[in-house]
């Protein structure tokens, strides 16, 4: 019995020398790497990485570990970009090097990264798809759309003024419905509508999860992806099953009439070639995946601070009323005519960023900036949260400001990093721009935003408090919507 006992503390010890000494070669190589929280043997950082609120944990390390900052988790390298220069330098001028996706075993066994153009790794398919959407939604070609806005955002103000305590259920379906016109031609019913967002919303959840690191162990360790799912630690595989059904779904929604005349250009165009269809098939249920979701959180976070900030709101409404004389704004109105509107878009985007880490890139060969080095393989994330609340760059950051924006010398734009960098440069960033503008501006030509009030008649102020994961939106809050006079209340009824 002695001799057993004996033999197992002296497998346990060697175990554990051997995993020491490791763990002491792989520092001896990682000299170089950019300096992080401090690491144990085999895990890394695994047992100091946040679950929620992220953001604030990751710019505590930034005021720590300076503009880089290196992390291991399970021998995974990650780098976290937190100034706005260096993820410029990086992700833009070294984008050749940059712009690979890292492997989420997870996310490959349900086939995510296969159609999901924001996954995808670079290559002549990724290529394609880009191409597809630089045709169909840039600049000049994005005003073939705005009848399509108008029209729902029109829709979007009947329903708010009809049942204002479900303005988010709105929002939602406003962001949907624009996207499934612009790149599949059809309009849905409300009941089809919400049961897409339903799907999708269930789908981000899914794969937010696959793609957290330390979310399922075969993310860290990929050979158990060959594991049965019978056996112990097999349940993950029942995961894999109801998020490949999720993607199909989406994939393949069947009240998209796609191979019909009735589609909107952009479909139509590719419906002769099956391999070109197929692909941008792929590109608009991208779309759908991630543009309805990014958008309601931008519209959210603009109700969220129009109910805090109540002077900004009413210096925009001044700016409405003294422009437009009672009538809706247009997407023309934009610049020219309602800049005080246009900056609260663009504080909307700095102070609350629908993604406050930006989506992993990882680099496909080695590297070195300040002295360190970054090895082939390395996950590289920008700190956007951070980047766009440094004092460096923008007063008061914790404040919304529109003003920042404006006269003679404005502040960074923050639309150089809300929506990526070099070859993963958001390509619908157009079409989500002049719909949210519209939607914005239109919201407060028509509403008064304010807080709730509680059972005591005091109002009740909504935290600023936002969700964990790939997109960070408002946590639910309750506000006051109310229409400004009955001559507004009537403007949806008449066009613009």
């Amino acid at each position: 019995m002695l001799s057993v006992d004996v033999s197992a503390i002296a497998f346990a010890a060697s175990l554990l020398v051997v995993g020491l000494a490791l763990f002491w070669i792989s520092g001896l190589k990682d000299l170089k790497f950019p300096p992080g929280p401090k690491q144990i043997p085999v895990a890394g950082c695994a047992l100091v990485m946040p679950t929620k609120n992220e953001h604030q944990t990751f710019s505590k390390w930034a005021d720590e570990f300076g503009r880089i900052v290196g992390l291991k988790v399970f021998g995974q390298r990650l780098v976290l970009l937190n100034t706005s220069e260096v993820a410029t330098e990086l992700l833009n001028a070294r984008n050749s090097i940059y712009s690979h996706r890292p492997d989420f075993p997870m996310l490959e066994m349900m086939s995510f990264p296969k159609w999901n153009v924001g996954i995808m790794n670079t290559g002549s398919i990724h290529r394609s798809a880009r191409q597809m959407l630089g045709q169909s939604m840039n600049s000049k070609a994005i005003h073939l759309y705005h009848d399509i806005m108008a029209n729902e955002v029109r829709c979007l103000l009947k329903y708010i003024r009809d049942s204002p305590s479900e303005y988010a259920r709105h929002l939602r379906r406003l962001n949907a419905n624009i996207i499934l016109r612009v790149f599949y031609g059809v309009q849905p019913d409300r009941v089809e509508t919400e049961n897409l967002v339903t799907l999708n919303n269930k789908l981000l959840d899914a794969t937010s999860l696959a793609g957290a690191p330390l979310a399922y162990l075969v993310n860290t360790f990929p050979i158990l992806k060959y594991w049965p799912r019978f056996l112990p630690g097999g349940s993950f595989k029942a995961d894999v099953e109801v998020g490949s059904r999720l993607v199909e779904e989406l994939f393949t929604i069947p009240i998209f009439p796609v191979d019909t005349k009735e589609t909107m250009p952009f479909l139509s165009m590719y419906s002769s070639d099956k391999s070109q269809h197929d692909l941008a098939r792929s590109v608009a249920a991208t779309a759908f995946s991630a543009g309805v979701e990014t958008s309601t959180s931008m519209l959210l976070s603009f109700v969220l601070a129009m109910v805090h900030y109540p002077d900004v709101q009413r210096k925009a409404q001044a700016e409405i009323d003294a422009k437009l004389s009672g009538i809706l704004p247009t997407v023309k109105d934009r610049l020219n005519t309602l800049p005080y509107v246009d900056a609260i878009l663009s504080e909307c985007f700095r102070w609350a960023p629908p993604g406050h880490l930006g989506l992993p890139h990882c680099l496909s060969q080695d590297d070195s900036i300040d002295g360190y080095h970054l090895p082939r393989g390395t996950v590289v994330l920008p700190n956007i949260w951070n980047i766009l609340h440094d004092s460096r760059r923008h007063s008061n950051p914790m404040e919304f400001m529109p003003e920042r924006f404006l006269g003679a010398n404005p502040e960074s734009d923050p639309r150089e990093h809300v929506y990526g960098y070099g070859r993963r440069l958001c390509p619908g960033r157009y079409l989500a721009e002049d719909n949210l503008w519209l939607a914005m501006a239109s919201m407060l030509a028509l509403f008064n935003f304010r807080m709730a009030s509680g059972a005591n008649g005091q109002p009740i102020s909504p935290a600023i408090e936002f969700t964990s994961g790939v997109m960070n939106r408002p946590r639910d809050f309750k506000c006051l919507i109310e229409s400004r006079s009955l001559e507004a209340s009537g403007l949806v009824l008449h066009k613009s």
